[in-house]
Protein backbone atom coordinates (compact mmCIF):
# COMPACT_ATOMS: atom_id res chain seq x y z
CA UNK A 1 0.00 0.00 0.00
CA UNK A 2 1.22 3.51 -0.84
CA UNK A 3 0.67 5.98 2.00
CA UNK A 4 1.02 9.77 1.94
CA UNK A 5 1.32 11.72 5.20
CA UNK A 6 0.42 15.41 5.15
CA UNK A 7 2.09 17.33 7.98
CA UNK A 8 3.82 20.63 8.79
CA UNK A 9 7.51 20.95 9.80
CA UNK A 10 9.27 17.63 9.42
CA UNK A 11 12.70 16.11 10.12
CA UNK A 12 15.37 17.34 10.76
CA UNK A 13 13.65 20.41 12.26
CA UNK A 14 10.32 18.84 12.95
CA UNK A 15 7.42 20.20 14.96
CA UNK A 16 5.99 17.93 17.70
CA UNK A 17 3.39 16.75 15.18
CA UNK A 18 6.03 16.25 12.52
CA UNK A 19 8.10 14.15 14.92
CA UNK A 20 5.06 11.98 15.62
CA UNK A 21 4.53 11.52 11.89
CA UNK A 22 8.16 10.44 11.52
CA UNK A 23 7.66 7.59 13.99
CA UNK A 24 4.34 6.49 12.50
CA UNK A 25 5.71 6.67 8.94
CA UNK A 26 8.67 4.51 10.01
CA UNK A 27 6.29 1.84 11.34
CA UNK A 28 4.41 1.81 8.05
CA UNK A 29 7.70 1.46 6.19
CA UNK A 30 9.03 -1.45 8.25
CA UNK A 31 5.69 -3.20 7.76
CA UNK A 32 6.21 -3.24 4.01
CA UNK A 33 4.29 -0.14 2.84
CA UNK A 34 5.54 2.60 0.53
CA UNK A 35 5.59 5.89 2.42
CA UNK A 36 5.66 9.52 1.28
CA UNK A 37 5.65 12.67 3.42
CA UNK A 38 4.68 16.23 2.47
CA UNK A 39 5.57 18.97 4.94
CA UNK A 40 6.71 22.58 5.38
CA UNK A 41 10.18 23.79 4.40
CA UNK A 42 12.03 25.88 6.97
CA UNK A 43 14.08 28.91 5.93
CA UNK A 44 17.18 27.75 4.01
CA UNK A 45 16.45 24.21 5.14
CA UNK A 46 17.76 21.31 3.08
CA UNK A 47 15.22 18.56 2.45
CA UNK A 48 16.60 15.36 4.00
CA UNK A 49 15.45 12.11 2.42
CA UNK A 50 14.86 9.27 4.86
CA UNK A 51 13.92 5.65 4.16
CA UNK A 52 11.07 7.14 2.15
CA UNK A 53 10.65 10.24 -0.07
CA UNK A 54 10.14 13.57 1.72
CA UNK A 55 8.73 16.65 -0.01
CA UNK A 56 8.52 20.14 1.46
CA UNK A 57 6.86 23.41 0.50
CA UNK A 58 7.71 26.95 1.60
CA UNK A 59 5.03 27.91 4.16
CA UNK A 60 3.00 31.12 4.19
CA UNK A 61 4.96 34.39 4.44
CA UNK A 62 4.60 34.99 8.18
CA UNK A 63 5.83 31.50 9.06
CA UNK A 64 8.71 31.94 6.61
CA UNK A 65 9.63 35.29 8.22
CA UNK A 66 9.51 33.75 11.70
CA UNK A 67 11.85 30.97 10.57
CA UNK A 68 14.20 33.48 8.94
CA UNK A 69 14.38 35.58 12.11
CA UNK A 70 15.88 32.66 14.01
CA UNK A 71 18.91 32.59 11.70
CA UNK A 72 20.19 36.04 12.73
CA UNK A 73 22.95 36.17 15.34
CA UNK A 74 22.17 39.77 16.25
CA UNK A 75 19.66 39.54 19.08
CA UNK A 76 17.96 42.87 18.27
CA UNK A 77 17.40 41.99 14.60
CA UNK A 78 16.25 38.50 15.52
CA UNK A 79 13.76 39.82 18.07
CA UNK A 80 12.53 42.57 15.72
CA UNK A 81 11.84 40.22 12.79
CA UNK A 82 10.25 37.63 15.07
CA UNK A 83 7.90 40.26 16.53
CA UNK A 84 6.89 41.41 13.04
CA UNK A 85 6.15 37.81 12.02
CA UNK A 86 3.98 37.19 15.08
CA UNK A 87 2.00 40.43 14.87
CA UNK A 88 1.70 40.16 11.09
CA UNK A 89 0.27 36.67 11.45
CA UNK A 90 -2.19 37.84 14.11
CA UNK A 91 -3.41 40.70 11.93
CA UNK A 92 -3.70 38.34 8.96
CA UNK A 93 -5.74 35.93 11.10
CA UNK A 94 -8.14 38.72 12.10
CA UNK A 95 -8.54 39.78 8.46
CA UNK A 96 -9.25 36.20 7.41
CA UNK A 97 -11.55 35.33 10.33
CA UNK A 98 -14.17 34.11 7.83
CA UNK A 99 -11.69 31.35 6.86
CA UNK A 100 -10.81 30.34 10.45
CA UNK A 101 -8.61 28.44 11.18
CA UNK A 102 -7.28 28.70 7.63
CA UNK A 103 -5.25 31.84 6.97
CA UNK A 104 -3.46 31.89 3.59
CA UNK A 105 -5.39 31.13 0.41
CA UNK A 106 -2.23 31.09 -1.71
CA UNK A 107 -0.40 28.59 0.49
CA UNK A 108 -3.55 26.48 0.80
CA UNK A 109 -3.72 26.25 -3.00
CA UNK A 110 -0.02 25.38 -3.31
CA UNK A 111 -0.26 22.70 -0.62
CA UNK A 112 -3.41 21.20 -2.11
CA UNK A 113 -2.09 21.24 -5.70
CA UNK A 114 1.22 19.63 -4.73
CA UNK A 115 -0.52 16.88 -2.73
CA UNK A 116 -3.00 16.18 -5.55
CA UNK A 117 -0.22 15.91 -8.14
CA UNK A 118 1.82 13.63 -5.88
CA UNK A 119 -1.18 11.36 -5.31
CA UNK A 120 -1.78 11.16 -9.05
CA UNK A 121 1.85 10.52 -10.11
CA UNK A 122 2.61 7.99 -7.33
CA UNK A 123 -0.80 6.25 -7.35
CA UNK A 124 -1.28 6.78 -3.61
CA UNK A 125 -3.73 4.40 -1.91
CA UNK A 126 -4.11 6.09 1.48
CA UNK A 127 -3.77 9.73 2.58
CA UNK A 128 -3.27 10.59 6.25
CA UNK A 129 -3.90 14.26 7.00
CA UNK A 130 -2.34 15.36 10.28
CA UNK A 131 -3.47 18.38 12.29
CA UNK A 132 -1.54 20.58 12.55
CA UNK A 133 -1.60 21.80 9.80
CA UNK A 134 -5.30 22.36 9.18
CA UNK A 135 -4.51 22.58 5.46
CA UNK A 136 -4.22 18.79 5.47
CA UNK A 137 -7.93 18.50 6.33
CA UNK A 138 -8.82 20.79 3.45
CA UNK A 139 -6.74 18.64 1.08
CA UNK A 140 -8.60 15.52 2.20
CA UNK A 141 -11.92 17.26 1.61
CA UNK A 142 -10.90 18.16 -1.94
CA UNK A 143 -9.50 14.69 -2.64
CA UNK A 144 -12.63 12.87 -1.49
CA UNK A 145 -14.85 15.18 -3.53
CA UNK A 146 -12.82 14.34 -6.65
CA UNK A 147 -12.22 10.67 -5.90
CA UNK A 148 -14.59 9.16 -3.28
CA UNK A 149 -12.87 5.75 -3.52
CA UNK A 150 -9.51 7.13 -2.28
CA UNK A 151 -8.95 6.10 1.35
CA UNK A 152 -8.36 9.10 3.61
CA UNK A 153 -7.79 9.46 7.35
CA UNK A 154 -7.80 12.55 9.56
CA UNK A 155 -5.20 12.20 12.32
CA UNK A 156 -5.79 15.04 14.78
CA UNK A 157 -3.09 15.52 17.41
CA UNK A 158 -4.87 18.76 18.36
CA UNK A 159 -8.50 19.90 18.34
CA UNK A 160 -10.14 22.51 16.13
CA UNK A 161 -12.79 23.36 18.72
CA UNK A 162 -11.66 22.20 22.17
CA UNK A 163 -9.23 25.10 22.61
CA UNK A 164 -8.54 27.54 25.43
CA UNK A 165 -9.22 31.25 24.96
CA UNK A 166 -6.53 33.64 23.75
CA UNK A 167 -5.94 37.37 23.79
CA UNK A 168 -7.90 37.84 20.58
CA UNK A 169 -10.63 35.22 20.84
CA UNK A 170 -12.72 33.64 23.57
CA UNK A 171 -12.93 29.87 23.96
CA UNK A 172 -16.65 29.99 23.06
CA UNK A 173 -15.87 31.79 19.80
CA UNK A 174 -13.10 29.30 19.01
CA UNK A 175 -15.52 26.47 19.71
CA UNK A 176 -18.16 28.00 17.43
CA UNK A 177 -15.76 28.60 14.54
CA UNK A 178 -13.91 25.33 15.08
CA UNK A 179 -17.12 23.32 15.11
CA UNK A 180 -18.19 24.97 11.87
CA UNK A 181 -15.01 23.64 10.23
CA UNK A 182 -15.19 20.23 11.92
CA UNK A 183 -18.75 19.76 10.66
CA UNK A 184 -17.44 20.30 7.16
CA UNK A 185 -14.10 18.46 7.34
CA UNK A 186 -15.35 15.42 9.28
CA UNK A 187 -17.84 14.49 6.54
CA UNK A 188 -15.16 13.36 4.11
CA UNK A 189 -12.51 11.01 5.61
CA UNK A 190 -13.04 7.29 6.10
CA UNK A 191 -11.70 7.48 9.65
CA UNK A 192 -11.11 10.26 12.17
CA UNK A 193 -8.36 9.53 14.71
CA UNK A 194 -8.54 11.74 17.81
CA UNK A 195 -6.42 11.91 20.95
CA UNK A 196 -7.59 10.25 24.17
CA UNK A 197 -7.11 13.53 26.05
CA UNK A 198 -9.99 15.03 24.01
CA UNK A 199 -12.29 12.00 24.38
CA UNK A 200 -14.75 13.50 26.89
CA UNK A 201 -15.16 16.57 24.70
CA UNK A 202 -15.83 14.54 21.55
CA UNK A 203 -18.47 12.41 23.28
CA UNK A 204 -20.72 15.44 22.82
CA UNK A 205 -23.90 14.54 20.93
CA UNK A 206 -23.11 16.95 18.14
CA UNK A 207 -20.44 14.47 16.98
CA UNK A 208 -22.88 11.54 16.78
CA UNK A 209 -23.13 11.94 13.01
CA UNK A 210 -19.43 10.96 12.78
CA UNK A 211 -19.39 8.43 15.62
CA UNK A 212 -18.91 5.37 13.41
CA UNK A 213 -15.62 6.64 12.02
CA UNK A 214 -14.19 8.31 15.14
CA UNK A 215 -11.45 6.38 16.92
CA UNK A 216 -9.47 7.50 19.98
CA UNK A 217 -5.73 6.94 20.26
CA UNK A 218 -2.85 7.88 22.52
CA UNK A 219 0.13 10.06 21.60
CA UNK A 220 2.25 8.16 19.03
CA UNK A 221 5.54 9.09 20.71
CA UNK A 222 4.45 7.59 24.03
CA UNK A 223 5.85 4.13 24.62
CA UNK A 224 4.72 2.86 28.06
CA UNK A 225 7.49 0.24 28.30
CA UNK A 226 10.09 3.04 28.31
CA UNK A 227 8.59 4.79 31.30
CA UNK A 228 7.42 2.03 33.65
CA UNK A 229 10.46 2.45 35.88
CA UNK A 230 10.48 6.25 35.84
Amino acid sequence: MKVLFLTDYFFPNGSPNGNCVKDVAHEFKVNGHEVYVLGFKGYNEKVVQLEYPVYKLKPSFWFWLRDMSKTYKNRMIRKFLYSISIWGYRIKRILTMHMYPLVSRSFLKDYCDFACNLIKTENIDLVVGVYNPVESFFVIKQLKKKNPSLKCVIYAFDSLSNIASSRFMSSSMKDKLGWRREKDFFKYPDYILLMECHKNFYLNKRYDAFRDKIKFMDIPLYFPEKYRKV
